[in-house]
């Protein structure tokens, strides 16, 4: 299966959080409108589950089929309402052995990669629809209608209603890294031999471009060339547009551009900015109401924040926790409700949409200890002060804290500070799913590491 892969604006979003943070980042001269002050959240955190326990949590995979959410833990798939809720049918749940990666969303099946074969289920029963026999090394991706398949320098395009093979074509060199699908074009990324466009109806290859595959959409594809310009190509081929030091995600004739200023809506094909927002994040979905924004500020926890489609503003945003990569196992699903489904940390889930009725406002006491990790004696820290949710305490000599903090569903921001450097991934994120939160902290220098 394809295997996770780090997306090249990460380390521009890096880049350019220092140019934000410094002040070096200006907008630029007739940039078009600022985005509108945030109105009432009407974004959040709708429902939270517990994550079925897994002896491997960092397998444990995500696919929203139709109003089904699966979640497979490496052995087990289970069926849940995608929206939250109980499990669907009847508890049904399928014992399989699978591969790395194994867990995918075809269009009204999820793809299941075992050892030795690619097995489509109905996503409600979990009962098997087709079966293919593959080579244990062949990697899979789904795009659309689609699924596609490498393995013995062979490219597959296969329906993923019935299992049958369109068309095959030779592709000697490249493990497969992504695939997006537009207006009769097939997009392909190849590791380390860049991009590859077939027809999709005939599997001719069409050109090949020596760059990263963003997305595809409206008739055109969004090309990275080496992790700082974007370029816009048709179907064709032909180059509509080049943005220089940005990336973008396309949806239909908006091209949604992060750059050193923000992020900034374009109309395609003027290119005439109808917004911009100045957030330091890569937009990773978009839909007719809402654009969502993966947000790494230098001086806080990662976010994904939604912003108005039509005017920037922002509508809402759920701390998602810290670290690089893509979104923790994410599951996009369309439509009102939850629109996304991630894991935070190997317990929870979570179901991000639509903003469901308000919680009621009460407090709740929050003890720990912070303490330096590392050390067989767990030294306590004295003196530190803790944020949890924007209220502060100071640890005692024995490294205790207490603070009284609102009940919420959705993660909450959590920094560490003290008198010495910390080496420590602060600030962080957590959910407060008990009375207890104990913080290690990592001193720069200690002097104390595991034997």
């Amino acid at each position: 299966m394809t295997p996770p892969r780090r997306a090249p604006w990460i380390a521009l979003i890096a880049a350019l959080a220092l140019e934000v943070g410094s002040g070096l980042a200006q907008p630029a001269a007739g940039a078009g409108p600022t985005a509108a002050a945030p109105a009432a959240p009407t974004f959040g955190v709708r429902w939270r589950q517990a994550l079925p326990r897994t002896t491997a949590p960092h397998r444990a995979q995500l696919a929203i089929i139709g109003d089904t959410l699966l979640i497979g833990d490496g052995a087990t798939i289970r069926a849940r309402r995608a929206d939250g809720g109980a499990p669907t049918g009847r508890g049904a749940r399928a014992r399989l052995t699978l591969a790395h990666d194994a867990l995918l969303a075809g269009d009204g099946v999820a793809l299941v990669r075992t050892r030795d074969a690619l097995i489509a289920l109905d996503p409600i029963t979990l009962r098997p629809r087709w079966r293919v026999a593959c080579a244990p090394m062949t990697r899979t991706a789904t795009a659309g209608p689609w699924v596609v398949e490498r393995s013995r320098g062979t490219l597959t395009l296969r329906r993923a209603g019935d299992g049958a093979i369109a068309w095959t074509a030779p592709l000697p060199f490249g493990d497969l890294h992504g695939v997006a699908i537009d207006d009769g074009t097939l997009y392909v990324q190849l590791l380390g031999e860049g991009v590859v466009a077939f027809d999709v109806a005939t599997g001719h290859e069409r050109w090949r471009a020596a760059d990263y595959l963003g997305n595809a959409s409206g008739g055109r594809v969004a090309i990275n060339v080496g992790g700082a310009t974007t370029r816009i190509l048709l179907a064709d081929g032909t180059e509509a547009r080049r943005l220089d030091h940005a990336w973008a995600y396309l949806d239909g004739d908006t091209a949604f551009v992060m750059d050193a200023a923000g992020v900034a809506a374009l109309e395609l094909p003027s290119g005439a900015t109808a917004w911009r927002h100045p957030h330091v994040g890569a937009v990773v979905a978009a839909d007719a109401a809402r654009v969502y924004v993966d947000e790494r500020a230098p001086d806080g926890p990662r976010a994904l924040v939604a912003l108005d489609r039509a005017t920037g503003a922002e509508g809402g945003r759920v701390i998602i926790g810290d670290g690089d990569g893509d979104l923790p196992w994410p599951a996009w699903r369309p439509g009102a409700g939850t629109r996304v489904v991630i894991a935070f940390g190997d317990r929870w889930l979570l179901g991000l949409g639509d903003r469901a009725a308000p919680e009621r406002a009460r407090l709740r006491t929050v003890r720990g200890r912070v303490r330096i990790h590392g050390c067989r004696a767990a030294a306590p820290v004295a003196g530190a002060t803790v944020a949890i949710a924007g209220v502060r305490a100071i640890s005692d000599r024995a490294g205790r804290f207490r603070v009284r903090v609102p009940t919420t569903r959705a993660p909450v921001a959590v920094r560490v500070e003290t008198e010495r450097p910390l080496d420590s991934p602060f600030p962080t994120a957590a959910l407060l799913d008990g009375a207890r939160l104990d913080l290690d902290a990592g001193w720069l220098g200690a002097g104390c590491h595991d034997e």
